[in-house]
């Protein structure tokens, strides 16, 4: 009996000593399983049911009160702004009528002008100068304003210079109508200025030059002096020198254009400047005074 005792105890050791312990794990893991089967339950029914962000059915009615009146209500409790009114000066100053603004036409070239007498489109080109007496002191400034209008011409245009004193006449260069380039005109320039005042006295006849300027066949003729007028025996007649020129110019087909020079305090006759101007030219006559020449 005592035996059998003993051994039940023996038996019972092991239980006593792992009962608290098992018991004790036992209720962990049933409590976690238990937490992770409604976790999972509650997962699954959440993604079952509908979203209400993307379900357009659904109507949300905003509890939160606007912290000031709709655009509407606004505009009406307001108070009316003026609205701004345009003097009548500024908008007849806005106001485009007529046609636009007016812009000067530049010409394409500049025309040569020789002692205020414009040469137009002329290609060949005569200066017939006034070399008398009275022209001498005058000679200088004059042949300075050739050589500028030379140096204003283009290469394709050609000229001669006709100086005449009584019944002298020297034509520069000698060969005549030559192409204005920088080195003619420079030869023509510098000879015009080694002879110029060398004949002293004699008229203002311009028959005798004029011929020779007509016999080169040029485009255009400019004639300056004080007024082919002459004194003495040096007066030049008037009619016989329109006659003459008439017989020279039948048909008009050169122009003559006449340029009167003259001083601020003496401003001459140039009566037959004039005529030649009307039978020869446009009618005009160009006056430049020795102050405006010598600029």
């Amino acid at each position: 009996m005592s035996a059998r005792i003993a051994a039940s105890k023996k038996r019972s050791t092991p239980l006593r000593s792992i009962g608290p312990w098992g018991l004790s794990a036992g209720l962990h893991i049933g409590i976690i399983a238990i937490g992770f089967l409604v976790t999972w339950s509650i997962i699954q029914i959440d993604e079952h049911l509908p979203s209400p962000v993307v379900t357009g059915d659904i109507v949300m009615l905003s509890p939160i009160v606007p912290l000031r009146a709709a655009p509407k209500e606004q505009a009406d409790t307001a108070l009316p702004i003026p609205m701004p009114t345009m003097p009548a000066a500024a908008l007849e100053t806005r106001s485009v009528s007529g046609p636009g603004p007016v812009r000067p036409v530049v010409p394409a070239t500049t025309t040569p002008v020789f002692a205020g007498a414009s040469m137009g489109v002329a290609h060949e080109v005569v200066f017939v100068i006034d070399a008398s007496g009275s022209m001498t002191a005058w000679l200088p400034f004059v042949i300075d304003e050739v050589e500028r209008t030379l140096a204003a011409m283009t290469e394709d245009q050609r000229f001669a210079v006709v100086c005449f004193s009584g019944d002298a006449v020297t034509v520069t260069p000698t060969r005549g109508l030559v192409k204005a380039t920088p080195a003619a005109a420079g030869a023509a320039i510098r000879s015009l200025r080694s002879t110029a005042g060398r004949q002293l006295g004699g008229g203002s006849d311009p028959v005798p030059a004029m011929k020779e300027a007509f016999s080169m066949e040029p485009e255009l003729i400019l004639v300056l002096s004080e007024g082919l007028v002459g004194r003495g025996r040096w007066a030049v007649d008037r009619e016989a020198t329109l006659r003459a020129l008439d017989q020279l110019n039948p048909g008009r087909a050169v122009r003559v254009s006449c340029i009167h020079l003259t001083t601020d305090s003496q401003n001459g006759s140039a009566v037959l400047m004039e005529d030649i101007s009307a039978a020869h030219g446009d009618g005009a006559v160009t006056t430049i005074t020795l102050e405006e020449l010598d600029r």
